[in-house]
């Protein structure tokens, strides 16, 4: 998936940008941290996301850990604590539930549209992918 790649190489470079606000020697509050990167960072890789869905799983795995790495910068955790004990505490959903809440907003408001040309760019049936 190109896309994907575009995207994790934004992120990284605005990630780089931003090092300095978001690691352990900066004097802001974890709170505020968090919130330079929901702004700055989250809004990113979300661009587009509702085609996502449709791409395997390791092709977005990519964005979760630039989203991990960022998250223990902004924590100064350790390495060994897990990813999945970081979202909960900063309040942050993972990169899979927000595609999944993404695609499932985009298809339901397709569905409810009004113009019937909309409602065709939903597929007739569910995409199946193919066997090698």
């Amino acid at each position: 998936f190109p896309a994907l790649k575009a995207v994790t190489k934004n992120c990284g470079q605005r990630m780089q940008k931003l090092r300095w606000l978001l690691n352990k020697r900066s004097n802001m509050s974890i709170g505020a941290k968090r919130a330079v990167y929901v702004h700055c960072i989250i809004p990113i890789w979300l661009y587009g996301v509702q085609i996502w869905g449709i791409a395997a799983k390791s092709n977005y795995k990519r964005i979760q850990v630039l989203q991990n790495r960022v998250l223990r910068q902004i924590t100064d955790c350790p390495w060994y604590v897990r990813g999945y004990t970081l979202h909960p505490d900063l309040n942050l959903h993972t990169v899979e539930e927000q595609i999944g809440r993404h695609t499932s907003r985009y298809s339901n408001r397709l569905l409810r549209h009004r113009s019937s040309l909309a409602t065709r760019l939903l597929p007739a049936r569910p995409l199946r992918r193919l066997k090698r």
